[in-house]
């Protein structure tokens, strides 16, 4: 009777230790894609007619404001 429980322990062991490494693998496959999509350079390419633009700046670049918060376009609203 003992035998029958020993070998379900170790059966149950077994599948355990198999869907962990299974999820371990998987796991590790989505951390290092997403590791390498990060790591890549960010570039940004777009058509304008047969004419490929690659935007090679990086983010931060590519947000920086241009015109200076003193500067603008003011228009004085009057209502009619």
């Amino acid at each position: 009777m003992t035998a029958i429980f020993q070998f379900l322990l170790f059966i149950f062991v077994a599948i355990t230790v198999f869907v962990g490494l299974a999820l371990y693998r998987i796991y590790r496959q989505l951390h290092d894609a997403t590791h390498r999509f990060r790591e890549r350079p960010q570039q940004r390419e777009a058509k304008v007619g047969d004419n490929v633009i690659i935007d090679r700046r990086t983010p931060e670049e590519t947000n920086k404001k241009i015109i200076p918060e003193n500067e603008g376009e003011y228009v004085d609203f009057k209502e009619e």
